[in-house]
């Protein structure tokens, strides 16, 4: 059977110019009728654009595959040929210290357009998103209707058509290779269900709607660089969900961050009071404040509320293809998703200009709030101390920098009243030292600074008590998505809050922050680099890309009078090209790394340079399982990590190899965190050859579900276990009798656990861990750190092996976010981390992932140790 497809002109009795093209015209399709690629949207946006004097069409950005990334402005003539005066005044709207006066404000609020962004396809296997976009696009450029018109000279509006387009055309092309000559509506058919990875992510598999504020991908760095060059004052996001929903807008779901103000929740049930007016006028189905909240400030919708502007999600039940045959008997095609997606839209862009005034005098009213409610906070600043992580340090403020948050540098040390911001300790007077970040909350993105620092986001005390009413009643938890991500905190970086101005010579931060190092002059031996930051793990996989050789210390260096902890890098000019300075001066600028120059092997006190423990760093050649059984985001994190952060070569390989390639060829082996039934459906049988190379000298590196397969007791792989029975999780289950079956008979099944007596699952809280000193897998890290938790795993501490990192007691287990009170009890002095090992080799356990997201910086050394230490290590 055929799909639905959307008639052009799109709505009966509306007019269209003639000689703006239709979808039809250009593509030889309707709307819904086919799944339409990347080259044909931007062949039917180019004509678009060519033939309209409403539309132009601009390239902000460039995916990681190099497709464009593209948006629309599409208002009227005018409006159109005075953008950068628009710009400027919006400009000042956000930033209320621009304006001149009073007067000045209210001019702008009475005749400046109001900027309506919609943005589609963030996920790139939602696929009506971007059709729906054409349509809306067509409509706008064409239609010569009042209401259009209304909306062309009041306002302009942003169509960002494809946010994902390197996820989408992989969406599109399974979807042409599985479906047949039509399409199938059976919910079992393949052109239904993608494989391994799927369209959702882009290239490194990264879900685009969990990292805006983090900044990890090209993409949502160009993204948020476009949206702040243009200060919308509505920002929708479309999207889709499963194919039995019918079709959400906001109020959003609680819990609401409490850093949404209210003025924001006013706009949100002015939008949606007009999405519904609109639905029900054309009798669509839909729902609000369920399911979707509006808690982290990572999401589409969440990061523009955060910056003053009514932020949208729209969800549409996703046809999952051309059509498909819902539970309920209905058919939903992708012309009828693509028709709600364009209606709500049009009620959106109508809803904008008819509140133009008001609306831009809330946008003014939010910024003017914000530097007024940051003066006379609890919170006055967030200060961040450059220590021996200055670069580090840069880099979360050059973050910061590009989404508006303002900060200084203090030119000498001051004094300021402080407390920890890990700690929530006690105020104390403490001296900052010079070059101290001082990040004021009295600024227009004071309250988005204050959502990404604060320890504890607040949760609404009526929602928390549902949601530990339901972990007692063993109903399913409404948190949708993690509930801490201070962001200090996951870069591991000191940071103090500071209850009152702070009184300091500061001087604005340069427009791109950056730590430049200092380089060593050649020097008679080499040089001695510290391994406190990030940073320097950066170095040191691009000094190995260029064949420099790198020694480890083991244990503390004193080196110029100062101690170097365990971990520290030295550059050794024996075996060294001749070029190794310019090469240490190139990449330590680049790096923004401190290099120590040292003439003599000898020291102040304990271990020489030239000793047994600084050892030389071997060069790993690392093989990382990519496909299933992994999460598609926990391998691409790994993937984006290593190609673009750290700079270590990998080699991406299937289960296959592992079960029947040489693996000698590799000496670390990363396993990402995956579901642990299917690691040992698609590896179990051959768990025995990743024994077999780790005893031979090969590192094992095996992350969440990963890790607990590897901990099954059948594997050999260590004595740590996974804990499934919360009642026994102190008795030794290797140890425990277990009934024998009769001679022939099938082993029993194992007795149910009650789900009040299992392991939960955590909401993305912030844990603190302990550290082993005396392991290479903790060198460049002090005695604890904090970690996200974001499953139910328990990990029991292992006996033959070391415990690595290991749970807090409970009075200093949980730092922030929303923790179980089963688990609370359960996971104090169990492991993190363990390392066993075996022959000649390591297993490496990790209970979390910890690249998470890869925007929990201050993890990934945990991780990045048992990689470029490894195969060095042999005790």
């Amino acid at each position: 059977m055929s799909g639905g497809s959307i008639d052009t002109p799109i709505l009966s009795g509306k007019a269209y110019r003639e000689g703006v093209p239709s979808p039809r015209e250009v593509l030889g399709y309707d709307i819904g009728e086919r799944i339409t690629s990347y080259a044909d949207m931007r062949r039917y946006l180019d004509a678009l654009a060519g033939s309209s004097d409403r539309v132009r069409l601009a390239t902000y950005g460039t995916t990681y595959e190099g497709r464009d990334l593209l948006c629309l402005s599409i208002s009227s003539p005018h409006n159109l040929g005075a953008l950068d005066s628009i710009k400027a005044r919006l400009r000042k709207l956000a930033d209320p210290r621009l304006l001149s006066s009073p007067e000045e404000a209210d001019a702008i609020c009475r005749e400046t357009p109001i900027v309506t962004w919609l943005a589609h396809n963030v996920h790139g296997n939602e696929l009506s998103t971007m059709e729906a976009a054409l349509l809306t696009a067509y409509h706008l450029a064409a239609c010569e209707d009042d209401d259009v018109r209304a909306i062309l000279d009041g306002s302009v509006v942003i169509i960002d058509p494809v946010q994902n387009p390197d996820g989408r055309e992989r969406a599109v092309f399974y979807y042409r290779t599985a479906a047949g000559p039509a399409p199938n509506p059976d919910k079992h058919a393949a052109e239904h269900h993608e494989p391994w990875p799927g369209g959702r992510g882009n290239h490194y598999l990264f879900d685009l709607n969990r990292d805006l504020f983090a900044l990890t991908q090209v993409e949502t760095r160009a993204r948020i660089a476009a949206v702040r060059e243009w200060h919308p004052q509505v920002f929708a996001d479309l999207h889709e969900m499963g194919p039995n929903a019918t079709y959400y807008f906001l109020p959003p779901a609680p819990p609401v961050n409490a850093n949404h103000p209210a003025i924001i929740r006013h706009w949100w049930e002015v939008f949606g009071r007009a999405i519904a007016s609109s639905f029900d006028a054309a009798g669509f189905d839909y729902y609000a404040r369920e399911s979707f909240d509006a808690f982290f400030p990572g999401y589409g919708e969440s990061w523009p509320s955060h910056q003053g502007a009514t932020g949208i999600t729209l969800e549409q039940a996703s046809a999952e293809g051309i059509c498909i045959k819902r539970d309920d008997g209905g058919l939903l095609t992708l012309a009828d998703a693509a028709r709600h997606h364009f209606v709500a839209a049009m009620a959106i862009c109508s809803a904008a200009v008819e509140h133009r005034e008001e609306r831009l005098r809330a946008f003014l009213h939010y910024h003017q709030e914000a530097i007024e409610s940051g003066a006379s906070g609890q919170v006055r600043a967030y200060l961040l101390p450059a220590s021996n992580r200055a670069a580090d340090v840069a880099e979360l403020v050059e973050r910061l920098r590009r989404q508006g948050i303002e900060a200084h540098m203090a030119r000498n040390p001051f004094q300021v009243e402080v407390r920890p911001l890990a700690d929530a300790g006690e105020l104390r007077q403490m001296e900052m030292p010079a070059g101290t970040y001082v990040l004021p909350l009295d600024q227009p993105q004071g309250r988005l600074l204050q959502a990404l620092f604060e320890r504890e986001p607040e949760i609404d005390p009526e929602f928390v008590a549902e949601e530990l009413e339901r972990d007692r009643a063993n109903v399913q938890s409404q948190v949708y998505d993690i509930t801490a991500w201070s962001v200090p905190l996951a870069m591991g970086l000191p940071c103090f809050e500071a209850s009152s101005g702070v009184d300091a010579d500061v001087t604005e931060t340069a427009a791109s922050p950056r730590a430049t190092g200092r380089t060593p002059m050649p020097s008679r031996y080499g040089c001695v680099v510290s391994y406190a930051s990030n940073s320097a793990a950066k170095l040191l996989g691009r000094l190995l890309c260029e064949n420099v050789r790198v020694h480890v210390a083991r244990s503390p260096l004193w080196v110029g009078g100062q101690e170097l902890q365990r971990g520290s890098l030295v550059v050794k000019r024996a075996g060294n090209a001749e070029r190794l300075w310019e090469i240490l001066d190139r990449l330590g600028r680049e790096t923004g790394v401190e290099l120590t120059p040292v003439d003599s092997a000898w020291t102040e006190k304990g271990a020489c340079l030239g000793g047994e423990s600084v050892v030389l760093v071997k060069e790993p050649r690392l093989a990382i399982l990519y496909g299933e059984p992994c999460i598609p985001t926990a391998c691409g994190a790994c993937l984006y990590l290593m190609d673009q952060v750290y700079h270590v070569p990998y080699t991406a390989v299937r289960v296959p190899f592992l079960r029947h390639g040489d693996l000698r060829e590799y000496n670390v082996i990363l396993l990402p965190d995956g579901d642990e039934a299917e690691y040992q459906r698609m590896l179990g049988e051959d768990a025995k050859r990743l024994k077999e190379w780790v005893s031979f000298g090969g590192t094992l590196v095996a992350v969440g579900g990963a890790a607990a397969f590897a901990a099954r007791k059948e594997h050999e792989l260590t004595s740590s276990r996974i804990v499934t029975d919360l009642r026994r999780r102190h008795e030794d289950e290797d140890e425990r009798p277990k009934e024998q079956p009769a001679p022939g008979a099938p082993a029993p099944p194992r007795p149910e656990v009650p789900p009040e007596h299992r392991p939960k699952a955590i909401p993305g809280a912030i844990l603190r861990v302990n550290l082993d000193s005396h392991s290479f897998l903790t060198m460049g890290y002090d005695g604890t750190v904090n970690v996200i938790a974001t499953s139910s795993r328990i990990l029991t501490p292992s006996k033959t092996g070391r415990n690595v990192a290991r749970y807090a007691p409970e009075d200093r287990l949980r730092v922030a976010g929303l923790l179980w009170d089963r688990m609370a009890k359960a996971l104090p002095g169990s492991s993190y981390m363990v390392h066993e090992r075996k022959g000649s080799g390591h297993v490496v356990l990790l209970a979390e992932d910890p690249f998470f997201r890869a925007s929990w910086d201050g993890l990934h050394r945990l991780l990045l140790n048992a990689i470029f230490f490894g195969p060095s290590m042999e005790v």
